[in-house]
């Protein structure tokens, strides 16, 4: 009786700390230095067929998607099957044939930094 008691306490402990650790994750989230360079990296990179879309459209919406680990994008509205989607915090940016890749890149990382705090 005593050890189904001690595997019962175990467990309950185990369920009452399960949330704790969660909070205390997402708390911690942050955005690597890894993923800032590859965020920046990709833009730099795919900057001339943004801009050539842009230009074509007007507009274009960039979502760029973090949980800390590991990121993606999408473009335009394909939010139930782009890359972004199953990723928690999205950074959205709207750009045109004049905007600067810098400007769009500190934007994006500055916005997941933002919703990682919380």
């Amino acid at each position: 009786m005593k050890d189904e008691l001690k595997a019962l306490q175990q467990a309950v402990d185990s369920y009452m700390a399960a949330p704790t650790k969660m909070i205390v994750e997402v708390l911690t989230m942050e955005l690597t230095a890894q993923i800032k360079q590859e965020i920046d990296e990709f833009l730099l990179a795919a900057w001339s067929d943004l801009i050539d879309d842009a230009k074509e459209y007007g507009a274009i919406d960039l979502t760029v998607a973090s949980d800390g680990e590991s990121w993606n994008y999408q473009t335009g509205d394909n939010s139930f099957t782009g890359g972004a989607y199953g990723l928690p915090h999205w950074a959205v940016v709207t750009f045109t044939a004049d905007s600067d890749a810098r400007d769009i890149a500190e934007d994006i990382i500055c916005q997941l930094e933002e919703l990682m705090e919380y």
